[in-house]
């Protein structure tokens, strides 16, 4: 099957762009308590891995007899780190549909307590919101600003860490 020209002109053109330049630069995505790393993954002609890695940054923590890199090295184990991957699947009609997103994974190592992949399923929830509100698709919308869409959904990290969205995921057990 082929694929029409805009569509694959339009995913061309978001590769190449992004190939050179991070999301988060190209964003302004910047913050004092976390550290972000957005990356994608051509995985197929039409489709791209979206992988959104978070640290939360802890102050280091001197101890008084060790020497400053040990103590770097200590704090860089106690950080709480969250790594959400997704799939961007490019219908044949793109533009005038719009993408179609998927949850894959979730990896974290601050949430212990979520035996029923709670967590998951919150951001697979998030996606299935994204999607249906895609329903007021512009042709005019290019990749980025959808992306950038997704990212403003699911950016509640501080309240993830926190507990607050820990406790409310929990309490829905």
């Amino acid at each position: 099957m082929s694929i029409p020209g805009i569509c694959k002109r339009r995913f061309q053109h978001f590769l190449q762009t992004f190939g050179n330049i991070s999301l988060n630069t190209y964003f302004g995505i910047f913050d004092k308590l976390f550290d972000y790393d957005f990356q994608f993954f051509q995985c197929a002609e039409l489709e791209m891995l979206f992988i959104v890695k978070v640290i939360r940054k802890y102050r280091v923590i001197e101890f008084v007899d060790l020497p400053t890199d040990i103590n770097r090295l200590i704090a860089s184990y106690i950080t709480d780190k969250i790594e959400i991957t997704f799939k961007m699947r490019l219908p044949i009609a793109y533009p005038f549909i719009p993408p179609v997103w998927s949850f894959v994974k979730l990896h974290q190592n601050f949430l212990l307590e979520d035996k029923n992949n709670l967590l998951e399923k919150h951001y697979d929830q998030i996606i299935k919101i994204h999607n249906k509100h895609n329903t007021s698709w512009s042709t005019a919308m290019l990749i980025d600003k959808d992306i950038l869409g997704l990212v403003e959904e699911i950016n509640h990290f501080k309240r993830i860490f926190h507990g607050q969205v820990r406790r409310d995921v929990l309490k829905n057990k």
